[in-house]
This record gives structure tokens, sequence and C-alpha cells, in this order.
């Protein structure tokens, strides 16, 4: 009996041990925040076949460390691609080939580059897709000259339904709003001259709502939906005078039914604002001005900070999923090329020649 009892007290211990090992193993790749300099990502980046024409579309899918090394191609000899996106699970590549300003087509492989398949093949001009937050479905766009409507396809390409179909309306830019299982988009009426609002609705196009309406015609931009589906962030690019009779663009966020409008910035005319990201776990709103230099200021409109000096042409920036690195593109007249930094623009490191580079997501 004294046998037994000694060789289950060893078996506990030894148990322990290794529930301690694994607890310590875990602490080195994920600190407190969910990430340290032991995280690893890949990058997907878009690379031109002619070197010496790197910002026409001869563009194919590679992916590498986040070190710049180990340089997969995924595609080999498909023309034309302009953008791409991650699955939320990391698991698939959605990309589009834009043939012409009226035609393009949206694709989906597997993340190595295997099983492509073209999703739409119709003639018509598609915009870069969305996933649902579960991953099977694709949300996006499509021009019916003169106007865009809104789709929804499952990822196979299969059970396509325009889901909006206005009159005399333009529906476009469609973001995810997650928990609510709701989608989020602009809405333009073509009759009047620079009248847009966002709208929501469900994923069928049922319980159309604007959101904007209330607040007058603020002409809204680079909407974005915070991760945890509670906060809309919107840049409204109708000047009003702030003081000193100065006119600027404010950067607001509400609520998803577009109650408590709260101003977080306020940008001055003169600078043009692109590249509007937010942070993942919503810690800060990324930006470019005049598509040179990237600052970030804290959701909440504090702390702002300019990340970079000395770029011109910079764009396309990504966050990681941990909101502690971005990568970005700067082109010059023949090449473009892929920097890293951490997100307090430290760090800041050329990893290779490429544009519109994306992390791939981790998965909790």
């Amino acid at each position: 009996m004294n046998i037994l009892r000694n060789n289950i007290s060893f078996l506990s211990i030894v148990i322990i041990i290794i529930l301690i090992s694994l607890t310590n193993s875990c602490k080195l790749f994920h600190s407190d925040d969910g990430e340290d300099k032991q995280t690893t990502y890949k990058i997907a980046f878009l690379r031109d076949r002619n070197p010496d024409n790197a910002l026409y579309n001869d563009n194919d899918l590679w992916i590498m460390d986040m070190d710049g090394s180990n340089q997969t191609q995924l595609t080999y000899g498909i023309d034309d691609i302009t953008d791409f996106l991650f699955s939320p699970d990391g698991e698939k590549i959605c990309f589009k080939r834009t043939y012409s300003y009226d035609n393009s087509d949206i694709y989906l492989m597997n993340s190595d580059g295997s099983n492509i398949k073209n999703l739409t093949n119709d003639n018509k001009y598609h915009s870069i897709p969305i996933f649902t937050g579960d991953g099977h479905q694709l949300i996006y766009s499509t021009e019916l000259t003169p106007l865009s409507d809104i789709f929804v396809m499952n990822i196979d390409g299969s059970s396509k339904t325009n889901i909006t179909n206005t009159d005399s309306v333009s529906e476009i830019y469609p973001k995810f709003i997650p928990i609510e299982n709701r989608i989020l988009y602009r809405y333009t009426d073509i009759n009047a001259t620079n009248h847009y609002q966002l709208y929501t609705m469900n994923l069928d196009g049922s319980d159309k709502i604007c959101i904007t309406c209330q607040y007058g015609n603020i002409q809204p931009k680079h909407h974005q939906v915070t991760s945890d589906g509670e906060k809309i962030l919107f840049l409204s690019t109708w000047p009003y005078i702030y003081s000193n009779s100065d006119l600027y663009y404010p950067l607001y966020i509400f609520n998803t039914d577009g109650s408590n409008l709260e101003t977080i910035h306020l940008f001055d005319i003169s600078n043009d604002i692109w590249d509007i990201q937010l942070a993942p776990k919503n810690e800060f709103v990324l930006y470019s001005l005049n598509y040179s230099e990237f600052h970030r200021i804290d959701i909440d409109g504090e702390n702002e900070m300019q990340l970079t000096k000395g770029f011109n042409n910079s764009f396309a920036p990504d966050i990681s999923y941990y909101s502690k690195y971005i990568t970005f593109t700067e082109c010059n007249d023949l090449s473009c090329k892929i920097y890293v930094m951490d997100s307090d623009g430290s760090n800041q490191q050329y990893l290779t020649e490429g544009l519109r580079s994306k992390f791939q997501p981790l998965i909790e």
C-alpha cells in the first residue's frame, strides 16, 4: 500500500513539473500582452515579375518570414493581382485580379498557393472582398454601371446574392461587424452631389439602417469597425470651423447604432489623410499624411506621434495581430520596398522589394 502511495505521489510530482514547463514555454512565446520578440509572423506580399516596372500589375503573391527570410512564391503567371487578404484563420488568401477599370475577378486559394479558384469570372468590376467572421462567406461590391451593389457569396463561389440593389444608389466599401453579424457600408445617392452616408444591414440585406443621417451630410470615409464590434470609426470630409476660422476634417467614433458620436482628432484640411487603420486590439489608430509619413494616435484621442521620417510615397500599412508591429510599402519611380517596424516607429527594417504586405493572422 505504501509503495502504491509513493508511486502515485511520484507521478503527481512529474505531472506538476510537466505542467509548469508547459506554462513557462507558453509564457516564453506569448508575453502578458500576447506578443513578444519570439512571436513570429508570416508576411504575404506582391512582387512584380519585371523589377524595372514595379508599379505595374505583373504581380505574383509571395510569403516570407517577418525578418524577410524564407521567401516563397505562391502564384505563377497570374497577371494583374492588385490586392489580397487573409481569411480570419489565416488558412486561405483571397485576391483580386484587375484587368481594366471595368473588369476584375475575385480568386481564392490556400495560404500555401494551392487550390487556386476564380470565384467570379463574369466580366464585371468587383472590389476586394471581406470575410465574414466565421470565414464561410465573402462580402464584396460589384459595379453595375453606373451603380454599385453589395453581394454575398460562399467561399466556393456559390450562392452569389445581390443584397442591396437600390435604385439611384451606389452601395460600396462593406465592412463586417462581428457579434452583430451585420454589414457596415457606404450609401451614395448619385442624384445628389457629395451625398453619402453610412448604413448597416443584416447579411441577407434586411433591416437597412442609416447610422449617420441624424448628423446631416457629414460625408463619411475610411470607415472601420473595432474588433469587438461595438464601435465604428470614420473620417468626415465635410470640414467645419473649429477655432480661428481654421477648417478641419474630424475623425469620429460612435456606437454601431449611430449613437454617442465623439471626436478623436481634427485634421487640417490642407493634408491628405490616407490608410486609416485601427489596431486589431483597438489601442490606436494608424494613418498617413500626404502619402508620405505614418502617424498614430490612441483611440481616445491622446498621444499622437509620428512614426516615420524621410519616407516618400508610403502606403498600404498592416498591423500585426497583437498590434506590436507594422509593415508598409514605400515606392519611387522604379521600385517598391517593404519595411517592418515596431508600432511606436522604432526598429525600422527593410525586408525586400515588393508592395502591399500583410501579416498572416495568428490564432489564439
